[in-house]
Parts: C-alpha cells; structure tokens; sequence
C-alpha cells in the first residue's frame, strides 16, 4: 500500500496515544513497504512500544532486509510482525486469540487498519466482516481504492504477472465471483448492513481511500487548513464537549492539505487506554 500523502493523518491518529497504550497497526497488503517502512521508522522514533503487523500474500526480499536492519534499534517491546499469507486467512487464525481474551473480546483489538489486499468484492466484503470484529471501539479503517478503478470492477491478485508462485494461497474469480463487484460495492454495503459505522470521505478528498469508524466512538473535525487544527478547541467547543462528555476520541484535519498535494495531520485529544 502506498500512503505517501496521507501518512500526516495516521501519524496524527497514532500520537494522540499516550506512552502507556500499545498501538495494534495492521496493514493488509505491504507490497514493497511504501507505507509500511516510513511508518515503522515513525513508530520506533516516537513510541516506546507498538505492535505493527503486515499481511501480505508475498513478500519482498528487500524490504525483509531493510526491516531486518531497522530490528537492530528495536527493543523487545516495539514488535514488528511481516505476515506471509492471504488476509482472510490471517484475521480467521486471529479470531480465536481476541475472542479468548477478557480485555480484548470487548475492546476489539487493531487500533488502525489499512486495507489494500486482493480488490474484489468478495475479499474485502468478508475482510470487513471480519474487522468490525476486531477493530478496537475507536479504531479507524483506511481503505484503499475506495473511488478507483476498482470501485465497481473486480482485480484478483491471481490474474496478475508475478504472482504465479502464490497461486495455491490465493481465490480465484472462478471460485468465488459473483454478481457484486469491486470494493466501493462491498464497503457501502457493509456501512449499509452495520448501523453505526461512519463511511468518511472528506480525509483524502479528491483521492481514492476512505476511513471507516463507528461514530459512537470517534469524532472527526474538519478544519479549513492545517494551521487552524491548534486552534479547534476554540473553533469547535460545542462538538468538544459534546465528545469529551462520551468519551469519543477526537481527531482534527485539514482536508484541504490533500487536496493541495500536502500530507494532512491530525492532532487529537490523547487516547484512553482501552
């Protein structure tokens, strides 16, 4: 996954938690490790423990070195996990190990998600089934090519050149498509059949991800431009309270920071421990 210009944003989400949380971050779909090395580099300069998961259906051999190298500044308590497997695959394995723990069975567990794996319907229907499971009441899930050209056409990684080796892990469109398409399809229905969740666009305007939140638990403010976001305690105090009083999380941006090209931030109200 390639966040280049969005990295302001989960920057922003992950340092509004204090030092005695451990972030969970999953990404689905590493690739090269655009997103994923610049964003550990981040973890291990500003968190003292993090536990940073990627799945992927291959991996690449370059960034298994870089991220072999970037282990040596990493204490025991900064974990970085590289998954090789098929997504449904690995959130099925994690069911079980959330649903026997007291905490995390009613907390949920990953705090942020960025899902770009297989860009069909029938995968990302069933990853978000299994991620509003999981994901933690606050959580956020970035999605990928929300709006793209696989909005409402189906890409299965098994038809694409390099992934010959990988084909026994992977659907197939003659097993598992049928008449719904692409990941806009899935998404809207998922938000559709789950009263609660929050289908956000106005983050990355004029680009294709999306972020998903239950609005019961997360507020999200727009600002006109980044450097109004110090100022949102006095710009918005009726949504602050009104979140504050039931415990939301509260994230501020900037829309206008993507839309001109710059990664937004969003600087919030430190996150409870969950």
């Amino acid at each position: 996954m390639a966040y280049w210009g969005f990295l302001g944003f989960i920057k922003g989400y992950i340092g509004g938690f204090g030092q005695e949380v451990v972030p969970k971050i999953l990404e689905i779909g590493v690739d090269k490790g655009q997103t994923f090395i610049p964003l550990y580099a981040h973890l291990l300069k500003t968190k003292e423990r993090f536990q940073f998961t990627g799945v992927d259906i291959k991996t690449d051999e370059t960034l298994k070195i870089i991220l072999e190298m970037m282990n040596w500044d990493a204490t025991e308590e900064q974990t970085v996990i590289l998954v090789k497997n098929k997504s449904l695959d690995f959130l099925k394995r994690m069911e079980p190990l959330i649903e026997s723990d007291d905490h995390f069975s009613v907390q949920g567990y990953w705090d942020l998600v960025l899902l770009d794996g297989d860009h069909n319907y029938y995968t990302v229907s069933r990853e978000l089934e299994k991620l509003g499971k999981q994901l933690a009441k606050s959580g956020l899930i970035i999605i990928d090519d929300y709006d793209g050209r696989w909005a409402e056409k189906d890409e299965y990684f098994s038809e694409i050149d390099g992934y010959e080796k990988h084909l026994a892990l992977l659907d197939t469109p003659e097993k598992t498509q049928g008449e719904k398409r692409g990941v806009k399809t899935a998404v809207d229905e998922f938000v559709e059949n789950n009263p609660g969740w929050k289908l956000d666009k106005r983050v990355f305007p004029h680009h294709t991800p999306v972020v998903l939140y239950r609005e019961e638990h997360v507020l999200l403010l727009e600002v006109p431009t980044v450097e109004d976001i110090p100022m949102v305690k006095e710009t918005h105090k009726e949504e602050i309270a009104e979140a504050v009083s039931s415990q939301k999380l509260l994230l501020a941006f900037s829309g206008e920071s993507t839309k001109e090209g710059r990664p937004p931030t969003a600087p919030g109200e430190e996150h409870e421990e969950k």
